[in-house]
């Protein structure tokens, strides 16, 4: 394969819409598929479909792949979302979708767990927002909301990682998606921050910390496989 016939592979997970962009060697957009995915609302809380999302996706790749042989993949996403993994590499609980808002109560007893709102602010970089848009108050809330669920969370990933790991098998997390008003990251020691520890989940979070221009790896045999992506592609 010559390497004028090698190609990109940009997936970009937005709120509103999904897309995968192909690029060539010149970086040059040549091709692209998108489509929107709402929100699935149970007992009046919104979860992501993830589930749907990674099947167009690999559908996506594979139709693309047929006409731009892709030699990369990169992941990015819309903010604020994670994902509780199993031991079994599946979703242990849905990905919650941050727009839902628990009410003051539960923000009330969040910082009563995670700290002072200032402090926090100023160990964390992370503004105080609304609904779930600082993750750390999402995995508290899924905490409270499916306790027996999360018991069975063996890793928390966060969004782009996440669909990484669904691609290549292995996990990791890059610190300006981990430092995006999470609360999780403490940029002085450039590590999770003391709220990981106040929550209990620091053991659930990747000791891989990357620059987000690392090569995370090759993409895993099945995924080949499902798209026809060279088995070598990272």
């Amino acid at each position: 394969m010559s390497e004028r016939s090698q190609y990109v592979a940009v997936i970009d997970i937005g709120k509103t819409n999904k897309k995968v962009h192909i690029y060539g060697p010149d970086l040059v957009l040549v091709d692209g598929r998108s489509r929107p995915f709402e929100s699935v609302v149970e007992d009046g809380i919104p979860w992501v479909p993830s589930e749907a999302i990674e099947e167009w996706l690999l559908d996506t790749l594979a139709t693309l792949n047929n006409r731009y042989p892709v030699r990369a993949i990169s992941v990015t996403t819309h903010g604020a979302t994670f994902a509780c993994v199993d031991s079994s590499g599946a979703l242990s609980i849905p990905v919650i979708d941050y727009t839902h808002e628990p009410g003051e109560r539960f923000h009330d007893e969040f910082y009563r767990v995670a700290g002072d709102r200032l402090a926090l602010q100023r160990e964390t970089a992370t503004l105080e927002l609304t609904a779930l848009i600082n993750a750390a108050q999402g995995i508290r809330f899924l905490q409270q909301y499916a306790p027996d669920r999360f018991a069975r969370t063996e890793s928390i990933l966060l969004y782009p990682q996440y669909l990484s790991f669904r691609l290549t098998g292995r996990k990791a997390a890059d610190y300006t998606y981990a430092g995006c008003h999470t609360y999780l990251f403490d940029f002085e020691r450039m590590n999770w921050s003391a709220v990981a520890d106040r929550l209990g989940v620091r053991r659930l979070l990747p000791d891989r910390l990357d620059d987000p221009g690392t090569v995370l790896g090759r993409i895993d045999p099945a995924v080949a496989g499902r798209t026809g992506i060279d088995p070598t592609a990272t």
